[in-house]
């Protein structure tokens, strides 16, 4: 058996948790009034700052890990038959999925339950993601893929912002939310 630390060094690690529907709340307007700022002041940087404001919201309502979200195309989604509400955002199909080691991308479909992102995903398309010709979703400012140190530092700098302690939570703290208020909810009805 691989030693594996001991329980002082574990207990010295903060473990990774899930956001409170409270402070995802926060972070996402916090996200939404940073945008508004840049666009008021005239300065550029408001449509990266709404970009990543949408790629925090997707990474939760669709319980994306990163690589998924950066390799979603505008093309990924479909009409869920059994939700017409969402319209042609009702199914997000994922084509980069997490894959055992060796092994290509395994891709899935994850169906849309939150009200709100079919309307984000419509905005964004009709107003933020400007002339940029290509597929994906969430384009560079140079029309490539998105970093993940570029959505990091903005999430980083957004927490401090909000005086929230950055212990245990990161971008994968997105997914974990997804999962445990889809859980909460469904044990509450």
């Amino acid at each position: 058996m691989e030693h594996r630390g001991s329980c002082a060094e574990l207990e010295g690690r903060p473990s990774k948790r899930p956001f409170t529907r409270e402070e995802l709340q926060k972070l996402f307007d916090h996200a939404d009034d940073e945008v508004e700022l840049i666009e008021a002041s005239g300065k550029k940087g408001w449509q990266a700052a709404y970009r990543d404001a949408v790629m925090l919201k997707m990474a939760y309502s669709y319980g994306l890990r990163f690589n998924e979200l950066r390799h979603l195309q505008t093309v990924d989604f479909a009409t869920n038959p059994h939700a017409r509400r969402f319209g042609k955002f009702g199914v997000c199909k994922v084509r980069f999925g997490k894959s055992r080691k060796a092994s290509p991308p395994k891709p899935r479909s994850v169906l849309t339950v939150f009200d709100w992102t079919a309307g984000v995903l419509e905005d964004w398309l009709a107003n933020g993601r400007g002339t940029l010709h290509t597929l994906d979703l969430f384009p560079s400012e140079r029309g490539g893929l998105i970093v993940e140190s570029t959505l990091l530092r903005r999430f980083r700098r957004y927490l401090n912002e909000l005086g929230m302690p950055a212990d245990g939570l990161d971008l994968h703290s997105l997914r974990r939310s997804y999962a445990t208020h889809l859980l909460e909810g469904r044990m509450g009805s």
